[in-house]
């Protein structure tokens, strides 16, 4: 398989040596797809760290308030429904 492999690709370069447009088209678009990857990778860490950062002031605000959040829980205190899913809600 490797061998096949190695075969193609040494064909296809020495039939774009006899069009070096086309090479340097295909280096160029390489080049783009691999500076897209790396944008959107460095988007992708700092987008993470964004939500970390909010969420981690959304519950320093929250333990500082003395609220905690249920699903299970009714504005008036009651419990309503069951422990399955979410169990006793986020703490």
């Amino acid at each position: 398989m490797i061998e096949e492999v190695t075969k193609v690709a040494t064909g296809v370069v020495d039939s774009l040596k006899g069009q070096p447009l086309a090479l340097a088209l295909i280096i160029i678009n390489l080049l783009y797809i691999g500076a897209g990857v790396w944008v959107w990778h460095g988007e992708r860490n700092r987008r993470t760290e964004l939500v970390t950062t909010v969420l981690q002031s959304c519950l320093d605000l929250e333990n500082k308030r003395g609220f905690t959040w249920s699903p299970q829980t009714t504005p008036d205190g009651s419990r309503r429904g069951t422990d399955k899913g979410l169990g006793n809600g986020f703490k």
